[in-house]
């Protein structure tokens, strides 16, 4: 709403179906481009512009994704990352199968966090990090995110950034919920990321 310019407190006498055309004829002085600008640009919301499924297939996004199936799995080799059960962890279980796992925690709305709450279900340590100036959906915060430690970083400070270095540096898992380049755009890509853990002698649990 203040993306938009829309009181947050409303008008007196408003009806549902006053509100609605009120959003409508607020959205309606934006094109597409300018929406997508704003939400996601300015005000770092989650959306995209959608498409019709004709212009979907006949995009370059469509044509680069053909060959590929609804997910893909992708095998990359770490010597840091020997694939192993968790022996050494005496907490692992049939209820915690994932008990010593630690996993950082980079997502926003709703279906990345279910993931990583899945992995805090079945025992994984999971470190959500976020930002002060980041907008949460707080009502679904304590569905989404039970289990899980929080912590809050901002990536426009150096000090910050390499709190996050180092946090990835001692975990097993980063999951990346963010638009394709967000994360690049502050030096936390797979390319930035990868080689740190090549580089990294194999951890003691």
């Amino acid at each position: 709403m203040t993306a938009l310019g829309i009181q947050l407190e409303g008008e007196e006498g408003d009806t549902y179906n006053k509100v609605v055309r009120r959003y409508q004829n607020t959205v309606e002085k934006f094109s597409a481009t300018e929406l997508d600008t704003l939400m996601n640009n300015q005000y770092c919301q989650a959306g995209r512009v959608t498409w019709t499924s004709d212009e979907y297939f006949a995009s370059e996004h469509s044509k680069a994704n053909a060959h590929i199936e609804l997910y893909t799995v992708e095998s990359k080799e770490y010597p840091a990352q020997i694939p192993s059960w968790w022996p050494a962890i005496p907490k692992t279980s049939a209820k915690q199968p994932l008990a010593g796992l630690k996993v950082v925690d980079l997502t926003r709305i709703i279906a990345g966090p279910s993931i990583t709450r899945g992995l805090a279900e079945m025992g994984a340590q999971v470190m959500r990090v976020t930002a002060e100036h980041i907008n949460n959906l707080s009502q679904l915060h304590h569905d989404l995110n039970w289990g899980k430690w929080n912590c809050y970083l901002n990536l426009r400070l150096a000090e910050d950034k390499e709190k996050l270095r180092s946090s990835i540096l001692d975990t097993d898992v980063v999951v990346d919920g963010y638009r394709p380049g967000i994360m690049a755009k502050w030096g936390f890509s797979r390319e930035d990321i990868s080689p740190r853990y090549r580089n990294q002698s194999a951890r003691p649990r």
